[in-house]
């Protein structure tokens, strides 16, 4: 799992089962992305299947006042997935809750003060499988810092964004795995991003998961024994 943080491969497909989530890994990288000498430019969770508040609550109370501002961005696909909350809004209201925002407070400590600093910006999208879910990459592509923030200069490599996908298998449920390979492919071809996808082998077919395997250059699995987490050893496949 180190490995996805210091020098994160182009795509990495992280193996669990839903009674050995990856839940454990997702949170690791939460935490290491919010220390401040964490070598990538950010952390972007494209959030399908748990809402924001969890991801807030994992990156722990510790790291609130040294996260870094924009080290972490989430993209909500699971709050409004069909865009129909925010159909309603711009409807009654013309606001369009679409638009970058600052996490919503909530009653957790870590939460509130997240939300109050700004430090996590939150951008919703729609799950939506026409054109390879371009409207979670545009989110994306929204979120990413600029060369010129992170100091990039001719010759010098930046520093490179992680796009953790939580998981494809909500996506997968909803349309079918060539246009999950396009969203993976569009986001990959983002500056300087790598990406990172959750696969729940056990409600897939082998051939899906062998699919999204092939086109993958590490594979991390994950199984849970007594709470704690044994990660199966990174595979360079290319």
């Amino acid at each position: 799992m180190e490995r996805l943080v210091t020098n994160p491969p182009a795509r990495s497909c992280i193996q669990d089962t839903v009674l050995s989530p990856a839940d454990p890994a997702v949170r690791f990288l939460l935490n290491q992305a919010a220390q401040p000498r964490c070598s990538l430019a950010q952390l972007i969770v494209v959030a399908g299947e748990r809402p924001v508040d969890d991801y807030i609550s994992w990156i722990g109370r510790q790291h609130v006042a040294s996260l870094p501002a924009g080290r972490v961005g989430i993209v909500d696909s699971f709050g409004d997935p069909c865009g129909w909350k925010n159909a309603w809004a711009v409807r009654q209201s013309g606001h369009d809750a679409s638009q970058r925002r600052a996490v919503d407070g909530g009653s957790a400590d870590s939460t509130s003060a997240l939300a109050a600093s700004g430090k996590v910006q939150v951008v919703n999208a729609m799950r939506d499988a026409h054109d390879g879910f371009q409207d979670i990459v545009a989110a994306v592509r929204s979120m990413l810092p600029s060369p010129c923030t992170e100091g990039g200069g001719e010759g010098r490599e930046l520093p490179k964004t992680l796009v953790l996908v939580d998981s494809v298998s909500c996506f997968l449920l909803r349309s079918g795995v060539q246009d999950v390979l396009r969203m993976i492919h569009s986001l990959c071809t983002l500056p300087a991003t790598c990406v990172a996808f959750v696969l729940h082998t056990d409600l897939h077919t082998p051939d899906i998961s062998q699919a999204l395997a092939a086109v993958s250059r590490c594979l991390v699995s994950v199984r849970s024994m007594d709470d704690e987490v044994t990660k199966g050893v990174n595979l360079a496949l290319g």
